[in-house]
């Protein structure tokens, strides 16, 4: 035991673009799209770091004696969705949302890198869900909704090691004064 700490060092880069297009296609049918790119690295100089420690990234489990750069970031996914709704009567608005996640990086326990439980990272799967929806308003002070999440039962990690949601039904019911 040495006293194991976290200790900020190094630099993160992330750089990326999100895109936006919303479009009113007809009176009743509108589209939302959106994208997401995302990338970076991480740096380190060793210059930076008291010799007299052992210093290991969190994300790789390497000891840092020199200058490092890693190409990539952690659990950061470019992503895209897109939503189309209908509102066929004024107080009735109806739509449909697919939603993607693409590959990234993770990070976990792997005790093939050393005798101070270092990280590796290991890519998680990229995903689609679509989800739906109605919104009711039934009058100016009774509304109710219905959400579908996850359509298709997709069974998909956002980070590793955690379970994420199946497929979910919500209702609501509000009245306001």
């Amino acid at each position: 035991y040495r006293g194991d700490r976290y200790m900020n060092v190094g630099t993160m880069v992330a750089q990326g673009a999100e895109f936006t297009l919303n479009k009113e296609l007809t009176q009743t049918l509108s589209l939302s799209v959106t994208a997401s790119l995302v990338d970076g690295y991480m740096e380190f100089q060793s210059t930076t770091l008291d010799t007299a420690l052992q210093v290991q990234a969190f994300s790789t489990g390497t000891f840092l004696q020199d200058d490092v750069r890693y190409e990539g970031l952690v659990r950061r996914p470019s992503t895209f969705r897109a939503r189309m709704s209908y509102v066929p009567h004024a107080s009735l608005v109806l739509g449909i949302q697919y939603s993607y996640a693409g590959r990234r990086g993770d990070v976990y326990y792997d005790s093939q890198l050393g005798p101070y439980g270092g990280l590796n990272t290991q890519s998680v799967g990229a995903y689609a869900l679509v989800d739906m929806d109605a919104h009711w308003s039934i009058n100016d002070h009774l509304a109710a909704s219905l959400q579908l999440e996850n359509l298709f039962d997709v069974k998909y990690q956002e980070i590793l090691g955690f379970r994420t949601r199946g497929r979910g039904v919500q209702l609501r019911v509000s009245y306001s004064f």
